[in-house]
């Protein structure tokens, strides 16, 4: 007997993946975003991992969203 995530698609997978990199993405860019805020205001620098990060969840997105659709 398969277990239900044995049992997902490739697909549903991708797409699982991709919304948990991009919730780690939101926690920890506001986490950084707010720790530089606090810690030297007048040196805004949590934009350079935001960007950098950024680039990476665009590119698992356009991945997930341009895979085939019949993906297994």
């Amino acid at each position: 007997m398969h277990s239900y995530g044995e049992r997902r698609s490739s697909r549903a997978r991708m797409e699982n993946e991709f919304y948990k990199h991009a919730l780690i993405f939101g926690m920890v860019n506001t986490g950084l975003a707010v720790y530089n805020v606090v810690t030297t205001p007048g040196d805004i620098w949590f934009v350079y991992p935001l960007f950098g990060w950024g680039i990476g969840l665009v590119s698992h997105g356009a991945k997930v969203v341009f895979a085939p659709k019949d993906v297994r």
